[in-house]
C-alpha cells in the first residue's frame, strides 16, 4: 500500500494544524486547505489558499486525495451571532460543498470535527 493523500480543510488552524502534523507524522502526504496559508506549514505539506464556498475549487482538491478532515468554519460563537448568514453560508453550505465533493469522488473516509456546543444551550444556532 502506498503514500496515501489527506486534505485538511481549516488545516491552517490550532486543531487542524495539529492534525496535519500527525498526519505527516504518519505518513500521509498531507494537503491542507484554508482561506489563509498556514504559519505552521511544513516542508512536506501542500498549502491550498481557497475558500469552502469555492465548490470548483473544493471538487479540484477532493479529486486528489483518499481522505478528508473537515476542520473549516467560523469558530467563534459570538461571530456566528454577530453574523448568522455567514455562519451559515461557511459552516452549513460549504460543509455540504465537502461532502459533495466527497461523494462524487467516492472519498472513503470523511473525519469531521464538531463542537461541545451542539451539547449546550450556550452555541444559539451554532
Amino acid at each position: 500500500m502506498g503514500l496515501k493523500s489527506v486534505i485538511v480543510f481549516g488545516g491552517a488552524g490550532f486543531l487542524g494544524s495539529h492534525v496535519a502534523d500527525e498526519l505527516s507524522n504518519q505518513g500521509f502526504y498531507v494537503i491542507i486547505f484554508d482561506i489563509k496559508k498556514s504559519s505552521y506549514l511544513r516542508a512536506n505539506q501542500q498549502m491550498v489558499v481557497g475558500n469552502i464556498l469555492d465548490k470548483e475549487k473544493v471538487r479540484e482538491v477532493v479529486s486528489k486525495v483518499d481522505a478528508v478532515f473537515h476542520f473549516a468554519a467560523i469558530a467563534d460563537i459570538q461571530e456566528a451571532r454577530d453574523n448568522p448568514v455567514d455562519a451559515v453560508n461557511f459552516n452549513v453550505i460549504g460543509t455540504m460543498h465537502i461532502l459533495e465533493a466527497c461523494r462524487e469522488f467516492k472519498i472513503k473516509r470523511f473525519i469531521y470535527s464538531s463542537t461541545i456546543y451542539v451539547y449546550s444551550d450556550h452555541g444559539s444556532f451554532y
